[in-house]
C-alpha cells in the first residue's frame, strides 16, 4: 500500500481489495486505495467523508459500507461507496455510537454489533435495511465485547472473543429467524483484534492480541459446528501457503496408463459441475473461487483443446447436482451464499440458453443427481442450514415438470458415488 495503516477497513469487491481509513502513524485517515490482483498494483480512489479508525466495513450488492469508529470521539455515522461513480455517500447513522464494532453483511442486511462508546462496552445490535435506510434494534448478545471476530456462516451470525475489561474466548451465534443469541463452545485461547473467517464448512480464528497478557498471538484454531468443539491447527502462514484454487485440467489415457495435463480453464473453480454432452465437449459449470460463488460456464472442445465461455446460469451455486439428460444439461440445488438451493435449471447447447424448471422440495448440497428410467433422481446430500445429512430422495418428471418424494435412502449420506 502507499499509505501506512493500522485499525483500518479491508474488503474484497469485484476482484479487488479495498483498504480504507485507519491510523497512518500520525493521524486518523480517510484515504482509500484499491489493489488489483490482475496487475499487482495499488491505486488511490475517492476518500471517505470522515476520518476514522477502529470502524468496520462490509459489502452488500457491490456496495461497500463503513460504520462507526472514532476520531477523538465515538461515531455512529455510516457511509457507502458507489463503485460506478467512485464516490462515498453518507447514509442513515446508527442509533448508537460504536467503536471497535463488528459489521456483518447477512442475507441483504447489515448488522452492527457490540463495540464501545462513552457509556462503556456494548452488547447491543442493530440491523440496517438498505432499502428503507432504517436501523432497527435487534436482540442483545449475552456478552459485552469490542474488537471481536464476527462472520455470517450457515444462515447465522457468529461472534467470538474480543475484550470487555478482560480478553474473551466466549462465542455465541445469532439466528435472524428467532432474533435470539445462543452460546456455543468457547475458543481455547483468549484473543482480541483477530480475524474470524468461514472456510470449507468450518470457522477459523486467526492470530490476534491479548490485552491481558500484552502479547500478540500466532495460533490458529478451528471450530467444528457438528461437534461444537474448537481445536488448534497449523499456524497461519504455513496453512495459507498450502491452499490454492485450481483452473488446471488433466486426462487419463488407459491404453498407456498415464495422466496428462491439458488446457487450463479460463477461471479457477472448486465445487464445480463437470458434464460431458454431445460427444467431444465438456462443460465446466459454476463453483466457487476467491471472488465468491459463480454462475459462469465454459465449454472445452477436446479437438481444439480450447475453453469457450458460454451463457451464465441464472443462479450462482457450488456443490450442486449436474448431469446430461435428453440432450440438455440439468443442474439442481447446491449452495449459493448463506443458504442451500432448491432451484433447478436446464441448458440447451443448441440455443446457448438456460431455463428455470421446477424446484426440488428439499434444499440440498453435496447430493447425487442421476438419470434413470426417463426420470431424474436427487439422492441424499447435506443441509448447511440445519447442519444435517439428508436421506430423502425425490424424482423429477420432465413431462409434468414436477418433483415428488420417493423411497428414502437406507441412511443419511452426502458426497457419495452412484
Amino acid at each position: 500500500m502507499s499509505t501506512t495503516r493500522s485499525d483500518f477497513g479491508l474488503v474484497s469487491l469485484d476482484s479487488k481489495l479495498y483498504a480504507m481509513g485507519g491510523y497512518n502513524s500520525k493521524a486518523r485517515d480517510n484515504s482509500v486505495e484499491t489493489y488489483d490482483t490482475q496487475t499487482n498494483t495499488w491505486k488511490s480512489v475517492s476518500s471517505m467523508n470522515i476520518l476514522r479508525n477502529e470502524f468496520d466495513s462490509a459489502v452488500i450488492s457491490n456496495t461497500i459500507y463503513v460504520c462507526g469508529g472514532g476520531n477523538d470521539k465515538y461515531f455512529k455515522s455510516c457511509e457507502y461507496y458507489s463503485l460506478n461513480i467512485n464516490k462515498w455517500h453518507l447514509t442513515t447513522p446508527m442509533n448508537v455510537e460504536r467503536c471497535g464494532l463488528g459489521l456483518v453483511s447477512h442475507e441483504g442486511f447489515l448488522y452492527a454489533i457490540g463495540g464501545r462508546n462513552g457509556n462503556g462496552y456494548l452488547n447491543s445490535m442493530e440491523m440496517f435495511d438498505t432499502k428503507t435506510k432504517r436501523w432497527i434494534p435487534k436482540g442483545n448478545m449475552e456478552y459485552q465485547r469490542v474488537f471481536f471476530g464476527s462472520v455470517s456462516f450457515t444462515g447465522k451470525i457468529y461472534v467470538c472473543g474480543g475484550y470487555s475489561n478482560t480478553d474473551e474466548k466466549t462465542c455465541e451465534t445469532y439466528d435472524p429467524k428467532t432474533n435470539q443469541w445462543t452460546p456455543i463452545a468457547s475458543m481455547k485461547t483468549i484473543r482480541s483484534s483477530f480475524k474470524l473467517i468461514a472456510f470449507d464448512e468450518n470457522l477459523y480464528a486467526l492470530g490476534g492480541y491479548s490485552y491481558t497478557d500484552n502479547v500478540y498471538i500466532d495460533s490458529v484454531e478451528v471450530y467444528d459446528r457438528y461437534s461444537n468443539e474448537w481445536y488448534y491447527t497449523t499456524l497461519l502462514p504455513k496453512k495459507m501457503k498450502s491452499f490454492r484454487i485450481f483452473n488446471s485440467c488433466e486426462y487419463y489415457s488407459p491404453n498407456i496408463d498415464k495422466w496428462q495435463s491439458t488446457t487450463a480453464m479460463n477461471v479457477e473453480r472448486y465445487g464445480l459441475g463437470l458434464v460431458s454432452i454431445n460427444e467431444g465437449f465438456l462443460y465446466a459449470i459454476g463453483g466457487r473461487n476467491i471472488n465468491g460463488f459463480m454462475n459462469s460456464m465454459e465449454m472445452f472442445d477436446t479437438k481444439t483443446k480450447q475453453w469457450i465461455p458460454k451463457t451464465n446460469m441464472v443462479y450462482q451455486r457450488q456443490n450442486f447436482g449436474s448431469l446430461s439428460f435428453m440432450g440438455k444439461i440439468y443442474v439442481c440445488g447446491g449452495r449459493g451464499g448463506n443458504n442451500d438451493e432448491t432451484s433447478c435449471e436446464t441448458y440447451d447447447p443448441q440455443t446457448n440458453q438456460w431455463q428455470p424448471i421446477a424446484s426440488m422440495k428439499t434444499r440440498r448440497s453435496y447430493f447425487k443427481l442421476i438419470a434413470f428410467d426417463d426420470k431424474l433422481y436427487a439422492l441424499g446430500g447435506y443441509s448447511t442450514i440445519v447442519n444435517q445429512y439428508i436421506d430423502s430422495v425425490e424424482l423429477y418428471d420432465h413431462n409434468s415438470n414436477q418433483w415428488s418424494y420417493t423411497t428414502s435412502l437406507p441412511q443419511k449420506m452426502r458426497s457419495f458415488g452412484v
